[in-house]
């Protein structure tokens, strides 16, 4: 009985439509790609994603530059590298994601702070493209005001953010809306409370 092949991961195992030149590594075990005789090949389920090129570093490791297509759908892909007449297959092993905001930072202000420097870094987006400018960055709830955006790479704007006095405390969704996308993060933001001082006489 032979020897079970097996790819153990994908790394990174996600991406964004309109990526190209992605390098991408796979892992695998039992593996034999770095055969001079059968160079491998890797190949993605679904459609969208274009492997340009594969390039073994030793038997159970190889990397691989791949383009996802702006067209290409989201969700699960396989993975299939073809080496030597046989067929290793990680099911699932690589996601196309939609466009999202993936981190604001600082995530917390507390009620009545002001001109708070925020960053929001997104993925599969564009800020610099002439579609992807931003139309307005705003939250769930009241109290929150944001102004002077500032797009300082395809990805990452800062902002300023102002919290009145009379927010009410809790999470807040933080939404991005331009012409070509309109993203959003759940609970991206923490209103705090104000707590008050109190100078107690002892006299």
């Amino acid at each position: 009985m032979g020897i079970s092949q097996e790819i153990l991961l994908i790394s990174p195992n996600q991406s964004y439509p309109d990526t190209w030149d992605l390098q991408v590594t796979l892992i695998g075990e039992n593996t034999n790609w770095y055969d001079p005789y059968a160079t491998p090949s890797v190949s993605f389920s679904g459609s969208g994603i274009d492997v340009n090129s594969v390039n073994p570093v030793s038997s159970t490791e190889l990397t691989a530059q791949i383009d996802i297509q702006s067209w290409a759908n989201v969700g699960l892909r396989d993975i299939i590298v073809s080496s030597d007449g046989q067929n290793v297959n990680l099911q699932n092993g690589f996601e196309v994601r939609s466009s999202e905001i993936i981190s604001l930072t600082p995530s917390a202000g507390v009620q009545g702070e002001s001109n708070i420097e925020v960053t929001l870094v997104a993925g599969g987006v564009n800020f610099y493209d002439p579609y992807g400018y931003i139309e307005e960055i705003y939250f769930s709830g009241e109290g929150l005001s944001t102004s002077n955006y500032q797009v300082t790479s395809e990805t990452t704007v800062n902002f300023e953010l102002d919290i009145s006095s009379g927010a009410p405390p809790g999470s807040r969704n933080v939404y991005l809306n331009s012409q070509a996308y309109e993203i959003t993060k759940i609970d991206a933001f923490t209103v705090e409370m104000y707590a008050m001082e109190v100078a107690y006489n002892t006299g």
